[in-house]
């Protein structure tokens, strides 16, 4: 999964002898380490390296073994005591070896001596400050007797471009984010809370092996506002809203569907007509090399153009601060598509929504996920042409 050349290629081009990663995302990224709870744990890539060294609670080691991960070498803080059974094997000799590995008091203690011993002093490290205090980051500038500059902007530039693997599990992500909307709203009933609907969507996810992420699930007016779900029943004629996510592996989904219960209503579907076309509109001139400053205003005139043509006002004068987004480890990665010039690259998998909402009436949203390649866009999900009728 880790994209060696790539990290090594980027180290070279931004003239850093060694990035540190200190988010749970770009921890996972550079190392596929996932942790319990949220203490320090931070990854280190020095050029030349073809595998990450790891700064690591002690009682957290083990874990580098029982995911059979590839690292270098590994720092250890903190107190944690593992005692010797009988008849060991060898992966449980492994973790009783990673014990108290070049052992620290503190997470930052154990950072200098890693910088310390595997980059040196006087040389360039680029550092991302999420899950650091300033305190902290003026710590290690001092004590590692470096150069500190900022990572996010490597980070960000790795992440956007994916790999084959990071794509299967993606496209797994959003697929079973898209049977779970499928079973889940085929069980709506009269009555039902938001909530309810949000049990049976999730238990849903996790039976298909996968863990929950975001949920705002709305009925009816609740469906334009921030609509964590809540104790609102859903009635006869209400829209039904899903804009969710679930993680596979590591990596997320997002995507957004818009069904009416019941009942139909001619001018809610014209809206969903409209908004969906508008999706396939933008997702027909997403490529390789586009603009995202293009995209945006291309896809924004279709919407504006068809609102104006069928009567709806609203739509003729539609506004929206962003239409997509990349997607990853995180349910946002870079670009945006916005009026900001961006190119588009293959490798990039990218969520494409032009979200309506309407105060007293409801919300409307379409939202899939494509991924980029050379030649041209390849769907990872699909929303329906027609609005459906629960």
């Amino acid at each position: 999964m880790i994209q060696v050349e790539r990290i090594q290629n980027v180290l070279s081009e931004k003239e850093v002898d060694a990035v540190i990663a200190t988010s749970a995302e770009n921890v996972f990224y550079t190392s596929g380490f996932r942790g319990p709870l949220e203490p320090k744990r931070y990854s280190m890539w020095v050029e030349g390296q073809d595998c990450p060294d790891m700064i690591l609670p002690n009682g957290d080691t083990d874990l580098l073994i029982t995911n059979q991960l590839e690292f270098g070498e590994v720092y250890s803080y903190g107190d944690y005591y593992y005692y010797e059974g009988h008849d060991l094997s060898n992966r449980e000799k492994e973790i009783l070896e990673l014990n108290f590995k070049n052992n620290s008091s503190d997470a930052i203690g154990a950072l200098l001596d890693a910088i310390a011993n595997l980059v040196g002093q006087g040389k360039t490290i680029a550092l991302e400050s999420r899950n650091l205090t300033g305190e902290e980051t003026r710590l290690i500038e001092k004590g590692s007797k470096c150069k500190i500059t900022a990572a996010e902007g490597i980070f960000s530039e790795l992440r956007k471009i994916k790999s084959k693997k990071e794509v299967e599990r993606l496209e797994k992500s959003v697929a079973i984010t898209e049977a779970a909307i499928e079973y889940s709203s085929g069980r709506v009933k009269p009555g039902m809370t938001e909530k309810d609907l949000e049990k049976i969507y999730k238990k849903r996810l996790i039976e298909l092996g996968a863990e929950p992420g975001f949920c705002l699930i709305g009925f009816g007016p609740h469906s334009a506002e921030s609509c964590i779900p809540s104790e609102i029943a859903l009635k006869d004629g209400d829209i039904v809203l899903y804009d969710v996510g679930c993680s596979y592996k590591g990596y997320a989904s997002d995507i957004a569907r818009t069904f009416l219960f019941e009942y139909s209503d001619s001018e809610i579907e014209m809206k969903y007509d409209i908004l969906k076309k508008g999706m396939d509109k933008e997702i027909s001139l997403i490529k390789k090399g586009a603009c995202t400053s293009d995209i945006f205003r291309e896809t924004m005139r279709y919407i504006r153009e068809e609102g104006a043509r069928r009567g709806i006002k609203n739509l003729s004068e539609f506004k929206r601060h962003h239409l997509g987004h990349g997607i990853g480890i995180s349910t946002y990665d870079d670009p945006l598509i916005t009026l900001e010039k961006n190119e588009i690259e293959s490798g990039m998998v990218m969520c494409v929504e032009p979200p309506y909402y309407e105060i007293g009436v409801g919300g409307i949203q379409v939202e899939d996920e494509i991924v980029v390649t050379e030649k041209k866009v390849k769907r990872l999900s699909h929303a329906p042409d027609d609005m459906i009728i629960l």
